[in-house]
């Protein structure tokens, strides 16, 4: 019987804020579960540590230099094999949940047309955008709307995912896509109605935060946490974590410390968050009977800063560099196969996904993918080979062993 593939792919979250990996702040129980009786793969990292060049490799097996994506106003080239296109020629149904951002906006849009969704059958996505308290609609015509607004995106998605159904007689392949632990989308008429309650809040707490990180929704969302003025993750998760006794890491400048600890409060909120809609997906698919024959993968575009080696006057939020907040990103899988709670300590990288998720679901992916399937790896039946992975963004190129991270500037 040929397995499901269930990916949860969260947006942003780096691998230091997972309970697993040794942090005991934040909570992440069912991962840690999951953990515990399948495999972690301590030595994930991001190809390209930024949302559209890591989606379209994913999709690809390709990295941004062959698929057309190397930064996050690119579009994908639709003349390669893709992960839903392999998964159909052997039968499988495939169903894609979320923000997709392998294409540049249609018209203003944020609507993906059908020839723009890689093979993917089932499709309930849009282009870009993080509406965590808006999913948005389409009809058939690309019509926008918000019958969601006012409910937490990823438990609408999980709702979605649940009530979908794939033929009886069919393995499927799904990805989830959660906007958290991502920084929300504000627009500017959010903003100048949030500014001067925002400032204020700045002011007595102390967050150091200067006019500039005000003045536009790119800094805002950047710098100031979120949850303070707005919705972004239900209350219970929030109240979960006290900020004055959060750890904030040592590369992090002293003058941020204080609204680190509130970044922190909502960036470990949010992953708790997506830790236990995990728990109701594993708990559905166990009362379905489908549990034992589904693999189920969690992990991450690219990391977040969150702090670490930024000065005051910059963002504290974001990603693309070539720092271990950045490019390290969790990789949990559980399932047929995989068992016995083994920590692999062995680079794997984005390139590498789509073989290796072919090679978990019995089949080989084929010629032309420069990544390795290392799925023999994963199921124990061969030992972690000594290997290195390439990076690359903009302006740097690196290599990864899984000890040493080298950097090489371009240009």
């Amino acid at each position: 019987m040929k397995p499901n593939l269930l990916i949860l792919l969260a947006d942003q979250h780096r691998d230091s804020a997972t309970g697993y990996g040794g942090n005991p702040e934040v909570r992440t129980p069912t991962l840690d579960r999951m953990a515990r009786h399948g495999i972690s793969v301590s030595q994930c990292v991001s190809t390209h540590p930024l949302c559209a060049p890591y989606r379209s490799c994913l999709q690809t097996g390709q990295p941004g230099s062959v698929n057309g994506v190397v930064g996050n106003t690119d579009s994908i080239r639709r003349d390669l094999p893709t992960l839903p296109g392999l998964f159909r020629e052997r039968g499988y149904s495939t169903a894609y949940f979320g923000k997709c951002h392998w294409h540049e906006p249609f018209n203003g849009s944020i609507y993906t047309p059908p020839d723009w969704r890689l093979g993917w059958e089932h499709w309930k996505g849009w282009q870009n955008g993080h509406h965590d308290y808006d999913l948005p609609e389409f009809d058939e015509n690309g019509v926008e709307s918000h019958p969601y607004r006012g409910r937490f995106a990823p438990e609408v998605q999980v709702e979605q995912f649940l009530d979908w159904h794939a033929d009886a007689d069919r393995p499927w392949l799904v990805q989830m896509n959660w906007g958290p632990p991502h920084n929300v989308t504000i627009s500017a008429e959010e903003l100048d109605r949030v500014r001067e309650s925002s400032m204020r809040i700045n002011e007595e707490m102390g967050f150091g935060l200067k006019e500039h990180h005000f003045q536009s929704p790119w800094w805002f969302v950047q710098s100031f946490p979120q949850h303070l003025v707005r919705d972004v993750v239900p209350q219970r998760f929030l109240e979960m974590f006290d900020p004055e006794t959060l750890t904030v890491p040592d590369n992090v400048h002293p003058d941020n410390h204080r609204l680190i600890q509130y970044q922190l409060r909502e960036y470990y909120a949010q992953i708790a968050a997506l830790d236990d809609l995990t728990a109701r997906i594993v708990e559905e698919l166990k009362n379905r009977g489908e549990l034992k024959n589904t693999l189920i993968v969690y992990t991450s575009d690219h990391g977040d800063w969150l702090g670490s080696e930024r000065e005051p006057a910059q963002n504290c939020r974001g990603k693309g560099d070539a720092q271990p907040e950045s490019v390290r990103v969790p990789f949990i899988a559980t399932g047929p196969g995989l068992a016995g709670g083994r920590v692999i300590d062995m680079p794997l990288a984005t390139v590498d996904l789509l073989p290796t998720f072919c090679g978990l679901a019995g089949f080989d992916a084929g010629l032309g993918f420069p990544g390795e399937d290392l799925s023999t790896v994963l199921r124990g039946e061969q030992a972690a080979p000594a290997r290195s992975v390439e990076m690359e963004m903009y302006g740097w190129c690196a290599t990864f062993d899984g000890r040493q991270l080298s950097v090489v500037s371009k240009g």
